[in-house]
């Protein structure tokens, strides 16, 4: 493609983002021409049409996701950079955006983020929580520099990332202390059926692990369940009740919980690891980050964590 500038990039994705040229105009305020010589100048440098103009508007064309997808990790990167530069001349560090699931802000990244705090001075750490399904577009598009939590699942690794595995883990379930199961060693599902449980919400890689679970043990889906994905509330609730909480090892990475946490025989284990961009070389930040998530997960004695293969790159 032809050298083009970075007011180019922001053209397409103000469009993309509008769904109009003159909305896009009105968002980036420049005038709708401008826009349109933007589009027109990338569409001649890729050499298809980057969106199919009607009467709803302006539709990315499949080309035209595939380089948006890649102008906003390149607009992201380089006003990023622009930071950098600015906190560097200042006597900073660098910045670097943490994106982590629920459990893994439980223990695993915060502990990191410490640990690397005080081993570089300067740096400036941000911990975006968020359910994976969530965060995942938000690495796509550069505005987190790394993504911590569960990999390696059935859906085909796109070609752009990179992921690498940290330990794996079976799922327990989590009751209070007198609670009737709360000496057991392990337990199975079968005799779980009737019980009242806590469960996470819809849309998380998490939630339908458990659903694969219920599904290949041929049992009905809990009906008395109170379903939140914060696990402070998961924890005081289950406290308070005779309720079982569904819970896995990462969440009591390096801390301790007044809940029993007693694992499920047979249950199906799940990755927990990191994934970033693959054509981006990490910042000697990031890579200081990783190899605080490796110690953590070192110094953790947990009987639910196994440690995963440091070099588990995937391409």
């Amino acid at each position: 493609m032809s050298s083009f500038e970075l007011k180019h990039l922001k053209a397409l994705l103000a469009v993309a983002e509008q769904g109009s040229f003159n909305r896009a105009a009105a968002a980036l305020q420049t005038g709708q021409p401008a826009i349109s010589k933007s589009i027109a100048l990338l569409e001649r440098a890729a050499r298809v049409p980057l969106f199919e103009r009607g009467p709803r508007g302006a539709v990315l064309t499949p080309a035209g996701e595939i380089l948006t997808r890649t102008a906003a990790a390149m607009v992201h990167l380089i006003e990023d950079a622009a930071e950098d530069i600015e906190a560097l001349a200042q006597g900073g560090a660098g910045r670097l955006i943490v994106g982590a699931t629920p459990s893994t802000t439980m223990g695993l990244v915060p502990l990191a983020c410490s640990r690397l705090g005080s081993r570089i001075r300067n740096a400036e750490l941000i911990i975006r929580e968020g359910l994976d399904t969530d965060l995942l577009p938000t690495l796509e598009r550069g505005e987190i520099d790394l993504l911590v939590g569960p990999v390696a699942d059935l859906q085909a690794l796109p070609q752009h990332l990179v992921e690498a595995t940290l330990f794996e883990e079976g799922l327990s379930i989590g009751v209070r202390p007198g609670h009737p199961l709360a000496k057991r060693e392990s337990v199975t599902l079968g005799e779980l059926v009737e019980a009242a449980w806590i469960m996470p919400a819809a849309g998380s890689k998490f939630h339908q692990l458990v659903e694969a679970m219920f599904l290949a043990s041929a049992l009905p889906w809990p009906t008395n369940i109170i379903t939140t994905n914060s696990l402070a509330a998961q924890e005081i609730i289950a406290l308070d009740s005779d309720r079982l909480l569904l819970t896995t090892g990462i969440q009591y990475v390096a801390r301790s919980s007044a809940l029993a946490v007693i694992p499920i025989q047979g249950s199906p284990r799940r990755r927990i690891g990191w994934r970033r961009l693959k054509k981006l070389r990490p910042s000697p930040l990031l890579d200081a980050f990783i190899e605080e998530l490796g110690a953590v997960i070192a110094c953790t004695a947990s009987q639910s964590v196994t440690a995963g293969p440091t070099s588990g790159m995937a391409d």
